[in-house]
């Protein structure tokens, strides 16, 4: 029945056996789950501050890594990077005055 189907697909390495707090109840992913949870929550990283980019790029490397995907797995950790790049951009930015304009504030004023 169902439970030797599970195990067919676990040894096949097709499926993976989920803990219930990841998917509300225990269950299975296949492959193709796991490339679609991937997709799905990288794209979320589209639309969010860096920061929660970065939880949602790592969450997805993880789906690729299971789903043994490693194109997507790769740009997703290119995304990764550069999603980080730009946080310690906007820390060096913050520490120098927070403010590109006062170096041209100045310069202005130099003029005069």
């Amino acid at each position: 029945g169902f439970d030797s189907w599970c195990r067919y697909l676990k040894g096949s390495q097709l499926a993976y056996t989920m803990k219930s707090e990841a998917i509300g109840e225990r269950g299975m992913m296949t492959t193709d789950d796991w490339l679609i949870e991937g997709i799905e929550v990288a794209s979320l990283a589209e639309d969010s501050e860096p920061a929660l980019a970065v939880s949602h790029l790592k969450r997805a490397i993880a789906c690729f890594q299971k789903a043994s995907n490693r194109e997507l797995e790769d740009k997703c950790v290119k995304h990764l990077k550069a999603v980080q790049l730009t946080i310690q951009a906007s820390m060096l930015v913050d520490d120098n005055g927070g403010n590109k304009n006062n170096n041209n504030n100045n310069n202005n004023n130099n003029e005069t």
